[in-house]
This record gives structure tokens, sequence and C-alpha cells, in this order.
């Protein structure tokens, strides 16, 4: 088991890639998307989805929040060498 004890064990999905295209948007596209996805999820009994998404990306960041989406966790990194 790789989590910390404190979150609890549940069934999730994590989105990682998702995009439409610059000319596509403001249609409706990515929340239909993400509908099947939420249908697929709930099919398989995953109850929780989660995103990755790069914080400094406004377009990515307000879709999400317009979704429901909501801070979890924060990632950090450090380059060496």
């Amino acid at each position: 088991n790789h989590e910390p004890p404190v979150f609890e064990r549940m069934p999730r999905g994590l989105l990682l890639d998702f995009y439409v295209r610059p000319g596509a948007r403001r249609r409706g596209l990515g929340g239909a998307m993400l509908g099947r996805m939420k249908e697929w999820f709930a099919g398989h009994g995953i109850t929780r989805i989660e995103v990755m998404m790069y914080p400094g990306n406004p377009i990515a960041s307000a879709f999400w929040r317009k979704q429901g989406f909501a801070d979890y966790l924060h990632g950090l990194f450090l380059e060496v060498g």
C-alpha cells in the first residue's frame, strides 16, 4: 500500500490527459466527454474521479472547477543532477 493511512481507500478513476482543441472549445464537447466518462466510471463501481492538471493553465482550471472538481492534493517536484 503506497497511500498514507489518512486517505480512505475507495474505487477511483484517474484522468491524466483530457484535451479539446482550441477551435472546438466552448461548444460543450468537454462536458459531454466528461459526462460519458462519468457514466463509464459509475457503471464500473467507481465512486470518485481524480484529475491531474497543470495549475498554471487557467483554461483547464476553469473547466474542471465548472464541472464541480475541487482541490485535493498539490504535487511538488525537484529536478536533481
